[in-house]
């Protein structure tokens, strides 16, 4: 993140901090993004749900790292996306026609130029309480509710890998209940209703992982709706949106990353793991899933990264993208 980004995320910390220390103070005389955060806190200390109030305080006391693209080139994106996604439904286009028009798609709107506009804007800014209430309240409801959920994921890793509101720097949108409506047979259709891999396994099979990495590359974090109508961009896209979809079923899936390979001189990579029911790292590239999930591949060991074993790149050394920044 540049240094102008980190200075007004520093400036916002302040606010933060006043919500947590000095709730107790009149709501008239603090400013409307920290009454906002209050609103959160009080919420849920109110409530008698001490989990909720705990998880409400991680979200907020973290979120001095966090900020999301706005600004009008987004109704741009919007539009894009919108007038893309039969161009990517239609299975009867080859992937060369279909990039073609694309294109033009994009030069006709001006996609580009929209991209140039967007700026970072701190969410402690702008987010609102009803907002944050919702997240919480529907990621609680996966935690507990789900079998694969409730019997393996402390909350620990509930509050780093399935709480947090959004991924990465995309513009915030609710996304849980739409994720957590479609895919309510899953339960249902386990042989082990507590296996955090089975979950993981229906799921992304049921995902149409047509995603294109050779179309509009410079594109820079995309929201939810977009990334679903859409379907284009890096890998960092496609793990944005598995986490999307894992993390609203109560999964806590983490985004792992190389920056730069060891033996290459540009490009790295980005994945998806969990922690399995046996404590055993599951490593799987993001949309992916293998046919069984006995194979290999779907096994995944520490020093196993997707894509990079059929490619013979080497990782100085793998990172983790967590909340917390």
């Amino acid at each position: 993140m540049n240094n102008i980004i980190a200075s007004m995320l520093k400036n916002y910390l302040k606010l933060l901090f006043i919500t947590l220390f000095f709730i107790s103070c009149s709501n008239n005389k603090l400013p409307e993004e920290v009454k906002e955060l209050q609103a959160v806190i009080d919420h849920y200390r109110l409530s008698g749900d001490s989990l909720k109030y705990k998880a409400a305080i991680f979200l907020i006391k973290n979120m001095k790292t966090h900020a999301s693209y706005s600004g009008e080139g987004l109704k741009t994106y919007d539009l894009f996306f919108e007038t893309i996604m039969p161009l990517q439904k239609n299975a009867s286009l080859s992937s060369k026609v279909r990039e073609n028009k694309i294109k033009f798609i994009a030069d006709s709107l001006g996609v580009l130029n929209a991209t140039l506009s967007l700026k970072l804007k701190p969410d402690a800014k702008f987010i609102k309480s009803s907002y944050l209430i919702e997240n919480i309240d529907l990621a609680f409801k996966a935690w507990r509710t789900y079998p694969w959920s409730r019997t393996n994921v402390s909350f620990e890793d509930f509050c780093r890998y399935v709480l947090p509101y959004k991924v990465y720097q995309e513009p915030i949108q609710s996304w849980r209940k739409t994720i957590m409506d479609r895919y309510n047979w899953v339960s249902d259709s386990m042989q082990n209703p507590q296996s955090l891999r089975e979950a993981t396994l229906l799921i992304n099979n049921t995902v149409d992982n047509m995603f294109s990495s050779k179309i509009m590359e410079k594109l820079p974090a995309v929201s939810f709706d977009n990334l679903e109508k859409g379907r284009i961009g890096k890998c960092h896209h496609e793990v944005t949106l598995n986490i999307y979809l894992l993390r609203a079923m109560g999964i806590p899936v983490k985004w792992d990353y190389v920056p730069l390979w060891g033996n290459r001189s540009r490009g790295g990579h980005a994945w998806c793991s969990i922690t399995d029911e046996n404590g055993q790292l599951y490593a799987f590239s993001a949309l992916q899933a293998p046919l069984d999930i006995t194979t290999p591949s779907f096994l995944g060991d520490l020093d196993t990264i997707p894509w990079s074993i059929i490619t013979n790149r080497k990782a100085p050394k793998i990172y983790r993208r967590n909340y917390e920044g």
